[in-house]
């Protein structure tokens, strides 16, 4: 007893047609384009900062208690001046982390 095969065969002209392309997505004019890109940019930039928040706010740690004054206030400023130093690196582009998060969530359909 033969079972019947879950897949159709193909006809024998089907075989010599090649693949058709799956069909791209309509470009998007250029302005949302842009507003997307921005937006992409902004969110990878956040995204640095916070990344880079707790590295500075270790290093201002070894600075001593002797230079933000010895209080309790201290660690609540730390962390707030650690958080808008982060935002300034990220801000400046200079880590390149924004950049090659961009780049991959673009890759990605962001």
């Amino acid at each position: 007893m033969e079972l019947p095969s879950p897949l159709p065969l193909p006809l024998p002209g089907a075989l010599a047609q090649a693949p058709q392309p799956a069909p791209q997505p309509a470009p998007q004019p250029a302005a949302e384009r842009s507003a997307a890109d921005a937006a992409l940019r902004a969110t990878a930039k956040k995204f640095e900062a916070a990344f880079l928040t707790p590295m500075v706010e270790e290093m201002l740690r070894t600075a001593g208690p002797a230079t933000f004054g010895a209080c309790h206030a201290e660690e609540i400023w730390r962390s707030v001046l650690a958080g808008a130093i982060a935002g300034e690196i990220a801000e400046s582009g200079s880590t390149g982390i924004a950049d090659s998060l961009a780049r991959q969530m673009k890759a990605y359909g962001g």
